[in-house]
């Protein structure tokens, strides 16, 4: 095997272990096929937006709430906040590769152009996972019926420049790793 491919076959596990149990560094690709689906995807929520249609979690709230219309443009401090709100997971963090693979199985999942995400997300998860900028999940704690929504904000806070993540030289600031590349959040 050459690598992990991310493309519209299913992820074995055995090819994630392999992956993450190899010493050497090995590429993380996103198939074309993927990437395609992720610009259509993004294309189709852009177009929704500038239409106001409501989209759930994006345009309104949450729940209950669903009904309530966010403005547009509160719209990236809605996700924010929603990120915020659900990182209240606590204990000791997950094993790092255990994080790593969570973060493989999520850029499998958004590579699928069902989210609506961009592709500069899609290449920055892609990046945290071969520079080995782990996202640093405490173990216990989680909300809802799916139980992924904690450790996923914990994810996510780390692409924002935020929390912490497990590297060579600790648990350190994801800020600092960022400003350290030269990356914004």
């Amino acid at each position: 095997m050459d690598g992990l491919l991310i493309s519209d076959d299913l992820l074995k596990l055995r090819d994630v272990r392999r992956y993450l149990f190899d010493l050497e560094t090995r590429p993380l690709q996103v198939s074309p096929g993927a990437l395609q689906k992720v610009r259509e995807s993004e294309e189709r929520f852009k177009k929704l937006l500038e239409k106001k249609i409501p989209i759930y979690g994006v345009t309104t709230g949450f729940g209950d709430s669903c009904f309530r219309v966010i403005p547009a443009e509160k719209s990236a401090q809605l996700q924010k906040n929603l990120i915020q709100y659900l990182s209240c997971a606590t204990g000791e963090y997950l094993p790092p590769l255990a994080s790593k693979a969570a973060m493989i199985f999520r850029l499998k999942s958004l590579s699928r152009g069902y989210s609506g995400v961009s592709r500069d997300l899609i290449d920055r998860l892609k990046l945290h996972i071969q520079n080995n900028w782990i996202a640093a999940i405490p173990r216990k704690g989680s909300l809802g019926a799916s139980g992924d929504l904690v450790p996923l904000a914990y994810i996510a806070r780390t692409l924002q420049g935020e929390g912490l993540i497990h590297t060579d030289d600790g648990v350190v600031p994801a800020s600092e790793v960022l400003e350290e590349a030269g990356l914004p959040p």
